[in-house]
């Protein structure tokens, strides 16, 4: 058996934040595993055969990463 990453550990492996994980996951854009309410784990072998099958290129992720920032709300005048 595989051994589980965490949020960490696949965000290091994917060259993204882990502020983007959570986004991914919470999008269902990743596969994961639900361990309790928070805590998330993921098999490698399975992000990577889901990346392979949606075509998404190791060097596609940057911007993948990049679409996932929130963007900044506009300060309303009082």
């Amino acid at each position: 058996m595989e051994k589980l990453m965490d949020k960490k550990d696949m965000a290091e492996a994917l060259g993204v934040t882990v502020k983007t994980i959570d986004k991914w996951v919470s999008e269902k854009r990743i596969p994961y595993i639900r361990i309790t309410g928070k805590c998330v784990r993921f098999i490698w072998s399975e992000v990577e055969a889901y990346l392979v099958k949606k075509e998404i290129q190791p060097e596609d992720l940057e911007s993948l990463a990049n679409q996932c920032k929130p963007r900044r709300r506009k300060r309303r005048s009082k």
